[in-house]
C-alpha cells in the first residue's frame, strides 16, 4: 500500500514538472506544425518524457491498490 502512496506522489510532481518544462520549452518555439523544431528543444522534450514517465508511474500505482485510495 505504502508504495502505491509514493508512486501516486511521484507520479503527480512528475506529471506537473513535465506540464512547466513543456510550457518553458514552448515559449520560444513557432507554431505546433513544426515538430522537429519541438524534438530539438531540450526543456520542452526533458518536459515531454517527464509527463509519459509520470503517467506510467500513475499506472504503476493504480496496478498495486484500489483508485479510491489514489484519487481520495
Amino acid at each position: 500500500m505504502w508504495e502505491s502512496i509514493f508512486l501516486t506522489v511521484a507520479a503527480t510532481a512528475d506529471n506537473n514538472i513535465g506540464k512547466v518544462l513543456q510550457k518553458k520549452g514552448t515559449v520560444i518555439l513557432p507554431p505546433i506544425y513544426v515538430v522537429r523544431a519541438y524534438a530539438s528543444n531540450k526543456p520542452w522534450l526533458i518536459g515531454f518524457v517527464m509527463d509519459i514517465f509520470g503517467a506510467l508511474l500513475m499506472l504503476g500505482a493504480l496496478s498495486g491498490t484500489s483508485e479510491i485510495l489514489i484519487y481520495r
